[in-house]
């Protein structure tokens, strides 16, 4: 990798690289390999917690700091790989990245409450995919927390498909959205959740409200808003100007 100074793009997805070739991949960007690469595409390989722990460290160490584009989903990444990768971007790593791509791992509450700590150094991402990492109520209320101190406030597409999300965690996320947080998004994506009528009416209350009045595409396939639900959502749709 030494010899590729001006790499810009690199793309290893789908090559059954587990924990062992991650870390030999940390040993040589912590040398300050590929200082140039903008996009790292390892989605579809077996990167466990401790490949990530070990890339995570070497990005700590400003590794890759010119990237904007980081794609990790369906690997094997649980919440100790995502712990170490939150502190180092509360360090300061990839602070100029504007998508991640994350989806299907194994982050859970926990993971997503560590990484929600660590959004704040993150004000260039315009995209953020979560898509199926086991995020329940209680990760979307400390994900609520975060947005409502005024993180990612750059972000335009945000994918929370396919997990346990609920009326709880719905509300707390409404209440947020109703401070103008995220007021930037276009592309929401809740898809396969767990939220009925109670999480829609705190939604559609935002909504009246004024939030996410930039929104151009919605996705709520997959719950169970019902009658009563659809009914309260169909009298916030006039803010909804855009989508």
């Amino acid at each position: 990798l030494g010899a590729l100074n001006n790499l810009k793009s690199l793309n290893l997805n789908e090559n059954e690289i587990g924990d062992k070739g991650m870390k030999s991949f940390a040993e040589a960007i912590y040398k300050g390999v590929l200082n140039n690469l903008e996009i790292l595409n390892l989605c579809d390989n077996k990167i466990g917690n401790e490949g990530m722990k070990a890339f995570s460290e070497a990005l700590s160490m400003e590794a890759l700091n010119k990237l904007k584009n980081l794609e990790l989903t369906r690997n094997e990444i649980g919440k100790e790989g995502m712990k170490a990768f939150a502190e180092a971007l509360s360090e300061g790593a990839l602070n100029n990245l504007t998508n991640l791509d994350f989806n299907y791992n194994n982050i859970g509450d926990e993971g997503m409450k560590v990484f929600d700590e660590a959004l704040g150094a993150l004000n260039n991402l315009k995209s953020l995919n979560l898509n199926e990492n086991e995020i329940g109520d209680k990760g979307m209320k400390s994900f609520a927390e975060a947005i409502y101190k005024g993180v990612l406030n750059n972000l335009e597409i945000l994918n929370l498909c396919d997990n346990k999300i609920g009326n709880e965690g719905m509300k707390a996320f409404s209440e947020a959205l109703s401070m103008e947080a995220l007021n930037k998004l276009k592309n929401l994506e809740l898809t396969r959740n767990e939220i009925g009528k109670e999480g829609m009416k705190a939604f559609a209350e935002a909504l009246s409200e004024g939030a996410l009045n930039n929104l151009t595409n919605l996705d709520f396939n997959y719950n169970n808003i019902g009658d009563e639900g659809m009914k309260v959502f169909d009298e916030a749709l006039g803010a909804l100007n855009n989508l």
